[in-house]
């Protein structure tokens, strides 16, 4: 017999398999950052609405992240959605509810500069002084007709079964040193809105 070496057994081959990274949703973040930044109505609201929603679709598979980012973009959009609804809500039954005192403040002042005493008093208050009333006309006589009004602050209160208005703004005229700041309250009495004090910046 020839004296042969056995044979060198085989070693199994061992594969070392790299983990895979997972990446992460890019809706989901893009969700996540709109809704943190929700200050602006309806712009960041529904994209953050609807990147949460695919976000969350997309992190079914399991290699992909950001599940809990899309959950928090897609609330926060929501949220954003109905807040600013509120608002617009809001917003819009204070210039319904405003549309006459609105009204009163540019016939006043159309009334005043025009000379048209009658029915500038018709739209005032008793409470309203005559003193008053004829120091506001001298002061508002050399600025000329009014030619336009803008209201920059509206207040609507019912307390007590009281309704008032108050107003502020700028009224502008058609002579020299046209644009005035100005305020003005307002009471409803027996359902007629009246005047109880206006001012005017010289």
């Amino acid at each position: 017999m020839s004296d042969i070496p056995p044979p060198t057994p085989v070693q199994p081959l061992s594969y070392s398999m790299a983990p895979v990274p997972r990446s992460t949703s890019k809706s989901a973040v893009a969700s996540l950052v709109l809704g943190i930044f929700g200050c602006i109505p309806i712009i960041t609201g529904i994209p953050a609405a609807i990147f949460g929603f695919i976000g969350i679709r997309q992190t079914r598979d399991p290699m992909v992240r950001g599940r809990g980012m899309a959950i928090a973009g897609l609330v926060l959009g929501l949220l954003n959605l109905c807040a600013w609804s509120l608002v617009g809500i809001f917003v819009g039954v204070l210039f319904r509810g405003s549309a006459v005192p609105r009204q009163i403040a540019h016939d006043w002042f159309n009334d005043l500069s025009t000379s048209q005493i009658a029915a500038a008093s018709s739209l005032k208050s008793g409470s309203f002084s005559q003193p008053q009333f004829d120091t506001l006309l001298a002061n508002l006589s050399p600025y000329g007709p009014l030619t336009s009004i803008t209201n920059t602050s509206i207040n609507l209160n019912d307390n007590n079964g009281q309704t008032t208005c108050d107003l502020s703004g700028t009224a502008t005229f058609a002579g020299p040193s046209p644009t005035h700041a100005y305020t003005m309250s307002l009471v409803k009495e027996s359902g007629v809105w009246k005047i109880t004090a206006c001012t005017v910046t010289p």
